[in-house]
C-alpha cells in the first residue's frame, strides 16, 4: 500500500513537473511575442510620425506657393474681393492672407520635389 501510494505521488508530480514546465514554455512565446508587438507598435508610431512630418512639410510649402499666387494676383491690381469671388474664399481670409503674405508673385513649384512628393 505504500508503495502505491508513493508511485501515485511520484506520477502526479511527474505530471505536474510536465505541466508547469509547458506552462513556463508558454509563458515564455507570450513575453516573446508581447515584446515583439510592443516593438512593432513602437515602430510604427515612428514611421507615422515621420509620415505626417513629410506631409507636413509638402503642405507648408503648397501653403507658401497658394500664398505667393494669391499675393502675385493681388500685385497686378486685383481687389481682396475680386480675388475671394475667384478663390470662393471669404474675402476676409483673403485680406488676412495677403496681410501676412510679402511674397509680389507666385513661384513654380511644379517640380518642387518637396511639394510633388518625388524623391
Amino acid at each position: 500500500m505504500r508503495a502505491q501510494a508513493r508511485q501515485r505521488t511520484l506520477g502526479a508530480l511527474a505530471r505536474r513537473r510536465q505541466r508547469d514546465e509547458l506552462n513556463a514554455t508558454r509563458l515564455e512565446e507570450f513575453f516573446t511575442a508581447a515584446e515583439r508587438e510592443a516593438a512593432i507598435d513602437h515602430d510604427t508610431e515612428r514611421e507615422i510620425a515621420a509620415v505626417r512630418e513629410k506631409a507636413a512639410a509638402r503642405k507648408h510649402a503648397l501653403t507658401d506657393t497658394k500664398h505667393a499666387a494669391l499675393a502675385g494676383i493681388h500685385s497686378n491690381g486685383e481687389t481682396a474681393s475680386t480675388i475671394a469671388q475667384w478663390t470662393g474664399l471669404p474675402a476676409k481670409d483673403i485680406r488676412a492672407l495677403l496681410h501676412h503674405t510679402s511674397a509680389p508673385a507666385a513661384t513654380p513649384a511644379a517640380h518642387d520635389p518637396a511639394i510633388t512628393g518625388a524623391d
